[in-house]
């Protein structure tokens, strides 16, 4: 019923949780931070309490081994110029860029953050 209000107390208990550890990773860091040579700022603090029990991604999927295929191909013929098109930023792309200045893209959907990129078309 509280959750028609907002109110996940499930979520809050691994929020809890979470947060405990959190705070006591932060004081093991502080702690070794006291016997390094050089000076560390710390900075603001931006606790991402979900990321210790989250995926970090799947392997299990086809395209992420195609991907590393096809990529280690172009690394292995290292042609001139390649060209992509329609391969997704976070999979292929992310490969071959790793070891690949000149790729010409060409977008088939909308990227935002175009500009990051050394040379991209976008098409319909």
């Amino acid at each position: 019923m509280l959750v028609l209000f907002g109110i996940d107390l499930g979520r809050i208990r691994r929020s809890l949780k979470a947060l405990t550890l959190y705070l006591s990773d932060l004081h093991t860091l502080k702690g070794q931070k006291g016997s390094s040579i050089r000076i560390f700022q710390f900075g603001k603090l931006y606790p991402r309490l979900f990321d210790r029990f989250g995926d970090s991604g799947s392997i299990k999927g086809h395209y992420f081994q195609q991907d590393l295929l096809v990529a280690r191909r172009i690394y292995v013929n290292n042609p001139i110029t390649h060209v992509d098109v329609g391969s997704r930023v976070d999979g292929f792309v992310a490969h071959v860029a790793s070891f690949r200045k000149l790729m010409y893209l060409i977008f088939v959907s909308y990227l935002a953050q175009y500009q990051i990129l050394d040379s991209y078309k976008q098409i319909l």
